[in-house]
């Protein structure tokens, strides 16, 4: 099931006029939140209200048609139609924060590669996608805070799928690999919750011990950093129990500053995912980051190898139909709302929840 765009536009709505984002960018530029990279001082309000707020209303507007005829289209072209929406949102999104990027040439890239273009079959145990010094992924990752890649870094498209929380389980039953480690960890119902102890809002789950015990070492910093773990019976069930030190007046204050690390799933419950290693470092990775680059990839496939991309929606012989179906289901329905979330962060929009498809719950691995 996919909602209806204007519901997952939400209030990016505030930006796609030119009031608005001229409105929010002379605001970021007077608090001094904005990263010019050549534009003169003299020059900055000028270039915000006449060139940087055109540029990024036409491109969320673009990114909205890509979205609008995604809605409709056959899954011959619907991942084409989805990455470029996300590229054009991303481009919106980063004028935000560095608002005279799009004048250098070396940013217009795509800033990921999708391995060999004339390849003679979609391998998704064993293909990667490249990362490259310059372009839009590069600074969209910069964006979220997170450390760059080493030019040149191959993120196994295994590595990517297997911390999407609604394509995890597909991957492992159509690959046959459900005994290998868990990329990201389910967190079953609201992990804010009000503490009797001291009446206040805390971050807080709880996960069987045998799964914390094989992810212990791969927590993410952001997580363990802000958190005291023990040991808590629940009926008789030893469990870790994650309580944040941090605490807050009421859960909506609490909303605002979730790590990036946990992500909301279709059915209503909540994600942690795990950095991704390479050469024994550990490297974050948010959700609006995986679905981008996985988007690029099927995208890459379905506009480089139009046939292999047909083979494969024909399902005949290749349940990896299955895989991409529901990679493509579920990043329709989500890659908007976290890009709001982004965008709140960075203090533009408030927070407010959009329209997510709901999907029942699959077992709890």
């Amino acid at each position: 099931m996919i909602f209806p765009l204007e519901d997952r536009w939400g209030i990016l709505s505030i930006l796609e006029y030119e009031h608005g984002a001229k409105k929010a960018l002379l605001s970021l530029h007077r608090k001094h939140l904005l990263q010019f990279g050549h534009t003169d001082a003299e020059q900055q309000e000028r270039f915000l209200s006449e060139i940087a707020s055109t540029y990024a209303v036409s491109a969320f507007r673009q990114g909205k048609e890509f979205f609008r005829h995604a809605e409709t289209s056959s899954w011959l072209v619907k991942p084409l139609l989805l990455y470029y929406g996300m590229l054009a949102v991303a481009k919106a999104g980063l004028v935000f924060q560095s608002p005279d990027y799009f004048t250098d040439a070396k940013n217009l890239g795509h800033g990921v590669g999708s391995g060999d273009r004339a390849k003679a079959a979609a391998d998704f145990q064993n293909e990667y996608v490249e990362i490259r010094k310059a372009g839009m992924y590069p600074l969209v990752r910069a964006a979220l805070e997170h450390e760059t890649f080493p030019e040149g870094t191959q993120l196994r498209l295994a590595e990517i799928l297997t911390r999407l929380p609604e394509v995890d389980a597909t991957y492992r039953l159509v690959f046959h690999r459900q005994d290998d480690p868990l990329n990201y960890v389910k967190v079953w119902g609201n992990v804010f919750y009000r503490d009797p102890e001291d009446n206040r809002v805390h971050m807080g789950f709880q996960l069987p011990m045998s799964v914390f015990e094989s992810i212990r070492g791969r927590l993410p910093i952001e997580i363990t950093g802000n958190v005291e773990i023990k040991t808590v019976d629940v009926s008789g069930q030893p469990m870790a129990g994650f309580r944040s030190t941090q605490s807050w007046d009421n859960e909506a204050a609490a909303v605002e500053v979730m790590p990036r690390v946990l992500t909301r799933t279709l059915d209503q419950n909540f994600a942690l995912i795990l950095p991704i290693e390479i050469e024994g470092k550990q490297y974050r990775v948010s959700e609006v980051e995986l679905i981008y680059l996985a988007t690029f990839y099927l995208s890459s496939l379905a506009r480089y190898q139009p046939h292999l991309w047909l083979e494969m929606q024909a399902g005949a012989d290749n349940l990896a139909v299955l895989l991409c179906q529901d990679l493509l289901r579920s990043s329709e329905n989500k890659f908007l709302g976290l890009a709001q979330r982004e965008l709140h962060y960075a203090g533009l929009l408030p927070l407010v929840e959009t329209a997510q498809a709901v999907v029942a719950p699959g077992p709890n691995r």
